[in-house]
C-alpha cells in the first residue's frame, strides 16, 4: 500500500494546516523557534510557522559511532525519506566544576553526534535528550559531595548527588546555560536544534533510584531538603510539631524511614503517620519542582523559544507512594513545560497485548501538554531478547498498534533504536511508520478533543497516603489497565482533580479506581457532577481514609468487611437479571496479592440491588453494589480488579455503547478505531449509528450505511477502521433472509408475493386485474431530514413490460400518502440486469421536513401481468444518486469557506443566501472568469468514476466552462489534467452538463481536488452571472 492511496483517506481536511504561516519571515541564519500547538483537539510540533506532526527518531549514543555509524545512516535516510521531522540522542551537558578536559570531552561528544545527524538528515530537527548529572569522577573525587549523594539506610550511596542536594539544582542549571551556548554557537547543527528532553533520576526518567530495593535517599542532603520543606509546609516547627503530634521538633528532625513503619497497615493515616506522608508528598514536589527548574532554564536561556520534556507522571507503572512521580497536577501547571514522555508499559506489551500508557495520559491532552510515547519495542532486529515482536509482519502491525493509542489519545511517538544497532533498519518498517505519519497529519487537522464514554480516574493525593502502595495500586492501576485496554468501550485516562473542576468533557460513566482521600470541598465538587443520569463506580474503597463517615462520596454507608482476605471471592447473585444477567452465578477473584489489607462492604444496602456477595454463601457481605439514586447512580464494587466483564456490565447500566466484545484491544475516539488482535478469528465491531466503515490503509469501504461490521484477523494483527458519516442517511438491503415484517415493512400481499429467500427482494405479480403492481412500504418514524436527503436511491432489475417507478411520502407534519407529495421515474423493462435509479426531489416543493415513510409503487403503468417480477438489491435515502462519489449541492445557506472551498474572491462574489450558488464577476479586466475550488482530499478512485456533473445556467457571453484535478501522484493544477465542454450563453433556465474523462489519460489514480473555471473565453464582463445549483463526480452523466 502507498501512501498516495492512504492520504485521501480523510475528507474535507484544511489543506493549508502544513503550509508556512505569512506573519513572519524567518531571518537568514536565525535560530529556529518550536512550540507546541494544539489544532481543534490535537497536538502538533510547531517550528517557525510550520505544523508538524509529533514523530521521532531517537537514536543512542551510549555506543561508539564508527561501528554503528552505518545502521544509524541507514535509519536516518529511511527517516528523511519518510519525513519524518524529528530526531532524539542522548547526551551530557557537562559542569562548570569540571575541568576544561573533561568539558571539551563532553562538548566533543556532542559535536560528533548532532554534526552527524545534521549532515546525514539536513531537514531533520533535533531535540537532543540532555542528561543533568555531574561527571561521577569529579563527585567520587570530591569528599565534600559526600553528603550531598543519595544514601540509604544499608550505608551504601549512589555516584549521582540527591535531588535534594543543593549543589545539584544549581550545577544543573550552569550546565544547561553552558550546553546551549555551546549548541546555539555551532554553526552545523545550531539551526536544527528546537528543542531539549532534560534527564535524571533513575534511567533518566526522575524517578527515585532504588527506592524499591534499598528504599528512601537518606542523605543529609535529601535531609536537609525535606526539612525546609516542612516548615514552609506547616509555617513554622511548633506547627509542624502539631501536625506531627510531637511535642516538639528536635535538630535531628525530621527522621526519614527506609519505608513506612507501619507492619500489617494498608493505608496511612494523619497525625499518626503524618511524617511518611509528607515524604511521599515532599518527594514528588522534590523532582517536580526540579523538573520545572531546568525546564525554566531552557526557557530563559533561549527566550522561549526551544522546547523543553521531561519523563514524568507514572502514576499507573511506578504505583508506590514514594516513586516521586505523584506530582503531575504541578508539572501539569507549570508554563516551562511542553512536553512530557514515558515509554510504552512494559506490561503486556508484545503480540496481542495491551501497550498501554504509563499516565493519565487523557488530563496531559486537556492541559495542552504534548504526551510522548516512547517505542523503544525489541523488534525483528534487535539483539535482545525475548523480542517483543518477532517478525518483520509482527513488528509492523505493534508499531500500528502503538501509533494508533498516538491517535487516539492526542500524543506523539518517537521509534526507539534502544542499542543503535539497527532495530530500525528496514525499509518496509519505514514505509509502514511514513503511512501512519502521513495518516496522523491529516486525521488530525479535523479531530476534536476526545470525549470518551467511560472515564478512569486516579488521584495522586490517594497514592501518597499508601503503606503498602505496591500491593494494593498493583491491582487498582497497574494490571487494571488490561480490563479496559480489552473492554471493548471508548475510554479515557484522568487525574481527579481535572474531574473536579470540570476540565474533563462529559461521560456517561466515571469509574474512580483509588479515590480513597477525599477531603468536604472535594466531596461538594463530585455531588455537583451528580446529575445528568451518570454511573459512578467505586472500585475496592472510595473515601475510607481520614474520615468518620466510610464512603459518605459513594452514596453508601462503608465499613470494613469480616472475614475477607484477598484469596476470598466474589460471588454474583445467581438471579442476577439486566445488565447483570450475564454474570449471574459468577465467581470473581479480589485481585490483590496475598497480604493484610481491608475490605469494605455496604452496611446497610437498603433498596440498593446486591449484585454480589464475599464468599460463596448467598447471605454474605454485599461486595458489589447498584443504586439508582435518580439524576444519577452509584455502583460499588469492593474486590481490587475490576473483571473485564463486570466492567462490561457495568457499561450495560451506565447506558455505555460497547464497541466490541472482551478480549481484543480496542482504541478509539468513535471516529478513528483501532484493532490489535489478541487471537486470530473474526473480529465484530458494532456501531451505535449507521457509518460508512473505511479501512484506513487500503481505502477500501468494508462496510456501507451499516452499524455492523465483520472481519477476520490473525493474531497480533492491527486493523485501522475509520467511520464517515454515510451517504445514506436510512439503507435498507434485503439480503438472504431479510424479515419484512420484522423489519417494520408492509407490503401488498393481496396482489403480489414477496421473497427475500434468494439475498434480494423478489416481487412477483400475482394479480394483475387489480391495476396495481407491487407495493412496498417502510417502518414508520424513518426521522430523516429531507432538505439533507434529497435522493431516494433503488437498484433493480424489472423483468415487466412496466416502464414506471413511483414513489410516496409522508412527513411530520403531512402524514397520509397522496398526490402531492409523489414522484415517479422513467425505468427499463424486461431487464437483464440490475440498474441504479435515482428519484431527485431537491426541487419537490412538498420534500421537507422530517420524513416519516416511504411507499415504493415498484411498477407501474401498463405491461403488468401475471407472473410479471421486479427484483430489488436495495433502497435508501440519501443526500446523493446512487452513481455520485461526491456531489456537493449549493442550497439556501451553504457555507463555501465552512465546507472547504475556496473561490476567487478577487475577481468575484460568491453568495448562496437566495439558493443555488450565484457568482458575479467584480473585475473582468484580470482576464479570468470566476475559479471555484473544491475541498482537498476527496479520496476518489478516478477509475471507478468517469463523469464530473454540473448543473448551471450561465448568464454571460462565455460560451466554455473548463476544470483542473490533482491526485495523490500529482498534486498541482496544471494544463496536463483539464477538460473543457461547450455550454449555452445566456440561458433562461439551468442544464445539466458533464465533463466526459473516460477517455483521458491522467484522469486515474486517487483524486484529490477540483478547481471550476466556471465560465471561460470572451464574453465575460463585469456584472455578469453564471448560478450552480450542484456539483458532483460521478460514475454516470
Amino acid at each position: 500500500m502507498k501512501r498516495s492511496v492512504l492520504r485521501f483517506l480523510i475528507v474535507a481536511l484544511i489543506t493549508t494546516m502544513f503550509s508556512p504561516l505569512p506573519s513572519k519571515v524567518k531571518a537568514s541564519g536565525a535560530l529556529p523557534e518550536a512550540n507546541v500547538v494544539w489544532v481543534n483537539g490535537a497536538p502538533f510540533i510547531n517550528v517557525d510557522g510550520v505544523n508538524y506532526a509529533p514523530m521521532m527518531l531517537f537514536i543512542n549514543a551510549d555506543v561508539e559511532l564508527a561501528p554503528a555509524k552505518a545502521k544509524l545512516e541507514a535509519e536516518l535516510e529511511f527517516a528523511d525519506r519518510e519525513d519524518v521531522k524529528f530526531v532524539s540522542v542522548n547526551l551530557t551537558f557537562p559542569w562548570r566544576s569540571s575541568d576544561s578536559g573533561t568539558r571539551s570531552w563532553y562538548y566533543s561528544k556532542i559535536n560528533t553526534w548532532l554534526s552527524f545527524i545534521a549532515e546525514t538528515y539536513p531537514n531533520a530537527y533535533i531535540i537532543p535528550r540532555i542528561w543533568l548529572g555531574s561527571h561521577i569522577p569529579d563527585l567520587l573525587a570530591d569528599p565534600s559531595l559526600d553528603s550531598e549523594r543519595i544514601a540509604y539506610t544499608n550505608q551504601t550511596k549512589e555516584n549521582v548527588l540527591s535531588l535534594g542536594s543543593a549543589e545539584w539544582q544549581s550545577g544543573m542549571v550552569e550546565a544547561i546555560e553552558d550546553g546551549i551556548a555551546h549548541i546555539e554557537a555551532n554553526p552545523i547543527y545550531a539551526q536544527r536544534v528546537i528543542g531539549y528532553h532534560l534527564a535524571y533520576g533513575d534511567g533518566g526518567e526522575w524517578f527515585q533510584y532504588h527506592y524499591r530495593e534499598y528504599g528512601n535517599d537518606v542523605s543529609p542532603a535529601n535531609k536537609a531538603a525535606f526539612r525546609a520543606w516542612l516548615l514552609d509546609k506547616y509555617g513554622g516547627e511548633a506547627q509542624w510539631a502539631a501536625a506531627w503530634g510531637l511535642s516538639a521538633i528536635g535538630p535531628n528532625d525530621p527522621v526519614i524511614h527506609k519505608e513506612p513503619s507501619t507492619a500489617n497497615k494498608a493505608f496511612l493515616e494523619s497525625v499518626v503517620n503524618q511524617d511518611d506522608i509528607d515524604f511521599n508528598a515532599f518527594t514528588s514536589d522534590l523532582v517536580a519542582d526540579s523538573i520545572i527548574k531546568a525546564a525554566s532554564a531552557v526557557k530563559r536561556v533561549t527566550m522561549g523559544k526551544k522546547l523543553a520534556m521531561a519523563f514524568y507522571g507514572y502514576l499507573f507503572e511506578l504505583v508506590d507512594a514514594n516513586s516521586g512521580h505523584l506530582g503531575l497536577k504541578k508539572v501539569l501547571a507549570a508554563g516551562d513545560i511542553d512536553m512530557l514522555a514515558s515509554p510504552v508499559s512494559y506490561f503486556d506489551r508484545g503480540v496481542g497485548g495491551i501497550g498501554s500508557h504509563m499516565t493519565t495520559v487523557d488530563s496531559v491532552a486537556l492541559h495542552h501538554k504534548l504526551w510522548m510515547i516512547e517505542d523503544d519495542s525489541r523488534t525483528y532486529l534487535s539483539e535482545i531478547t525475548p523480542q517483543n515482536f518477532p517478525t518483520a509482519e509482527l513488528t509492523i502491525e505493534g508499531h500500528k498498534r502503538n501509533i494508533s493509542s498516538a491517535i487516539v489519545h492526542r500524543t506523539g511517538l518517537w521509534f526507539m533504536d534502544l542499542s543503535s544497532n539497527g532495530w530500525l533498519n528496514d525499509s518496509s518498517m519505514w514505509e509502514n511508520i511514513g503511512n501512519m505519519q502521513q495518516f496522523y497529519k491529516e486525521y488530525m487537522q479535523t479531530a476534536q478533543p476526545l470525549k470518551p464514554d467511560v472515564a478512569f480516574i486516579v488521584d495522586e493525593q490517594s497514592m501518597q497516603y499508601m503503606s503498602a502502595g505496591r500491593q494494593i495500586n498493583s491491582a487498582l492501576l497497574f494490571n487494571q489497565r488490561t480490563n479496559i485496554y480489552r473492554s471493548g468501550l471508548s475510554y479515557g485516562m484522568y487525574l481527579l482533580e481535572d474531574i473536579l473542576n470540570g476540565a474533563v468533557p462529559d461521560a456517561k460513566m466515571y469509574v474512580f479506581l483509588n479515590a480513597h482521600v477525599l477531603d468536604t470541598n472535594e466531596r461538594n465538587q463530585l455531588n455537583q457532577l451528580k446529575n445528568a443520569n451518570r454511573t459512578f463506580v467505586w472500585v475496592y474503597g472510595a473515601d475510607i481514609i481520614d474520615t468518620s463517615a466510610l464512603g459518605a462520596a459513594t452514596g453508601f454507608t462503608l465499613s470494613k468487611a469480616t472475614n475477607v482476605s484477598p484469596s476470598s471471592i466474589i460471588k454474583i447473585n445467581a438471579n442476577a437479571s439486566g445488565p447483570w444477567s450475564n454474570l449471574a452465578g459468577v465467581q470473581l477473584a479480589l485481585g490483590l496479592q496475598s497480604g493484610s489489607y481491608p475490605f469494605f462492604t455496604i452496611s446497610s444496602p437498603g433498596s440498593a440491588a446486591v449484585i454480589g456477595r464475599y464468599g460463596t454463601s448467598s447471605t454474605g457481605q454485599p461486595a458489589i453494589v447498584a443504586q439508582d439514586f435518580g439524576t444519577w447512580k452509584s455502583v460499588f464494587v469492593g474486590s481490587g480488579n475490576l473483571d473485564v466483564n463486570l466492567l462490561r456490565a457495568i457499561a450495560d447500566y451506565a447506558g455505555v455503547h460497547k464497541y466490541m466484545d472482551a478480549g481484543d484491544v480496542l482504541q478509539t475516539d468513535k471516529t478513528f478505531f483501532s484493532i490489535h488482535a489478541s487471537s486470530a478469528g473474526i473480529k465484530t465491531l458494532k456501531l451505535p449509528v449507521m457509518s460508512n466503515v473505511r479501512d484506513a490503509f487500503s481505502g477500501v469501504l468494508i462496510g456501507d450505511t451499516t452499524d455492523t461490521v465483520t472481519f477476520t484477523m490473525s493474531n497480533g494483527e492491527t486493523r485501522w477502521l475509520v467511520l464517515e458519516k454515510p451517504t445514506a442517511a436510512k439503507k435498507y438491503k434485503f439480503s438472504n433472509g431479510f424479515d419484512l415484517a420484522a423489519k417494520g415493512f408492509t407490503y401488498s400481499g393481496y396482489n403480489s408475493t414477496f421473497n427475500t429467500s434468494t439475498g434480494v427482494l423478489e416481487a412477483t405479480v400475482t394479480n394483475s386485474s387489480l391495476g396495481t403492481g407491487p407495493i412496498l412500504i417502510t417502518p414508520a418514524n424513518l426521522g430523516v431530514d429531507a432538505d439533507d436527503n434529497p435522493h431516494v436511491n433503488i437498484r433493480i432489475r424489472n423483468v415487466s413490460g412496466a416502464s414506471v417507478s413511483r414513489i410516496y411520502w409522508t412527513t411530520d407534519t403531512s402524514t397520509s400518502f397522496g398526490e402531492d407529495k409523489t414522484s415517479a421515474i422513467a425505468i427499463g423493462t424486461n431487464m437483464g440486469s440490475y440498474t441504479n435509479y435515482s428519484f431527485d426531489l431537491s426541487n419537490h416543493p412538498n420534500w421537507s421536513g422530517t420524513l416519516n415513510q416511504l411507499r415504493f409503487d415498484l411498477i407501474t403503468g401498463p405491461g403488468i401481468v401475471n407472473g410479471s417480477k421486479v427484483y430489488v438489491d436495495y433502497v435508501e435515502i440519501a443526500s446523493k444518486p446512487p452513481f455520485a462519489a461526491e456531489r456537493f449541492t449549493f442550497a439556501t445557506g451553504f457555507d463555501l469557506g465552512a465546507k472547504g472551498f475556496t473561490y476567487s474572491g478577487y475577481n468575484a462574489s460568491f453568495n448562496t443566501s437566495t439558493g443555488p450558488l450565484e457568482v458575479t464577476v467584480t473585475n473582468s479586466s484580470l482576464g479570468a472568469g470566476p475559479i471555484l475550488i473544491t475541498p482537498g482530499r476527496l479520496g476518489i478512485n478516478a477509475a471507478d468514476h468517469h463523469y464530473v456533473n454540473i448543473r448551471i445556467r450561465n448568464l454571460s457571453g462565455a460560451s466554455s466552462s473548463r476544470i483542473y484535478w490533482t491526485t495523490g501522484t500529482s498534486p498541482t493544477f496544471g494544463e496536463d489534467k483539464a477538460s473543457t465542454i461547450s455550454i449555452g450563453t445566456n440561458m433562461g433556465g439551468y442544464t445539466n452538463y458533464s465533463f466526459d474523462l473516460s477517455s483521458n489519460p491522467n484522469w486515474a489514480g486517487m483524486l484529490d481536488q477540483l478547481r471550476f473555471d466556471l465560465i471561460t473565453g470572451p464574453g465575460i464582463v463585469n456584472g455578469s452571472k453564471v448560478y450552480v445549483d450542484y456539483v458532483e463526480i460521478a460514475s454516470a452523466p
